[in-house]
């Protein structure tokens, strides 16, 4: 039977810091590690944490968890098998999004800023389209207001963010949030996903093949 392992290299010397023994474990991915060397990672829907010391679990059995991210305040956010968005503070479990919304994909910067994409109550009812949350360590607001599926948001230390926004007509394209304004970046024939942002304002993501027009290829 095989077996996985997450490894993190300190100071030249490697660590193991988990080993799965069932292949039927959920792959360990996505990992990160901050500035800290703590590192974060997800197996059959828990959520690790690597304090220097030791493995903790974050999540509780209630909330299942995937896709989690640390900023250098060693503090995490991820989403659990429900579609909420979970914030650890060092100390506590907060959950972030309302009752009656969903969200996925988070993102945090070492502000404690948070951003995911979601879906409110009203777009859960009428089939309306997911935006990009955003919370600023009091209070949440969405920063996206378009006709456009806004998903897959980062952030930077300046609290910008990108994302993808995708539209069944117009493909995939790439919108900046900065200063309280919304920017589009890209509007052309190609899909342009997977965005990344750093924190001197800088942005890069992958441009694809050409994008659909109606059922159509250009």
């Amino acid at each position: 039977m095989k077996r996985f392992f997450c490894i993190v290299v300190m100071s030249l010397l490697l660590v193991c810091l988990y080993e799965s023994v069932s292949y039927s474990d959920h792959i360990l991915c996505p990992h990160q590690i901050n500035n800290n060397g703590y590192v974060v990672w997800s197996v059959d829907k828990n959520i690790l944490m690597y304090d220097g010391t030791s493995v903790i679990k974050l999540n509780d059995e209630n909330s299942r968890g995937i896709n989690p991210r640390i900023n250098n305040n060693n503090h995490v956010v991820w989403e659990s098998n429900r579609l909420d968005i979970y914030y650890y503070n060092g100390t506590t479990v907060a959950k972030l999004n309302g009752e009656l919304s969903v969200g996925s994909f988070p993102d945090i910067n070492d502000n404690d800023h948070i951003v995911w994409l979601g879906v409110g109550p009203d777009s859960l009812i009428s089939g309306g389209d997911v935006e990009i949350y955003y919370y600023n360590g009091s209070s949440v607001t969405i920063i996206s207001n378009d006709d456009f599926d806004d998903v897959f948001p980062r952030i930077n230390n300046n609290n910008d963010v990108v994302w993808i926004g995708e539209d069944d007509s117009a493909g995939r394209d790439i919108f900046l949030y900065h200063n309280s304004t919304v920017t589009r970046l890209t509007d052309n024939d190609y899909n342009d996903t997977l965005p990344q942002l750093n924190n001197n304002g800088y942005v890069v993501w992958t441009r694809g093949g050409r994008r659909r027009r109606g059922n159509n290829f250009v």
